[in-house]
């Protein structure tokens, strides 16, 4: 799961990352899920790109 947020710096998305996966396993049961996080400020990653451009926009 690829998920671009507005915060601007690693500590911050960290929690969020690590609260977000918590509310996924609540949610969908114990279940192996990958999740990238994406912050501004960050830097561009290849797999940000292929997620934007090949996956699946959930909202």
């Amino acid at each position: 799961m690829y998920v671009e947020t507005q915060l601007k710096d690693y500590e911050s998305a960290s929690r969020a990352k690590s609260n977000f996966w918590i509310l996924m396993q609540d949610l969908l049961g114990e279940q192996k899920i990958d999740i990238v996080f994406n912050y501004l400020g960050s830097t561009e990653l290849l797999i940000y790109k292929v997620a934007r451009e090949e996956g699946v926009r959930l909202l």
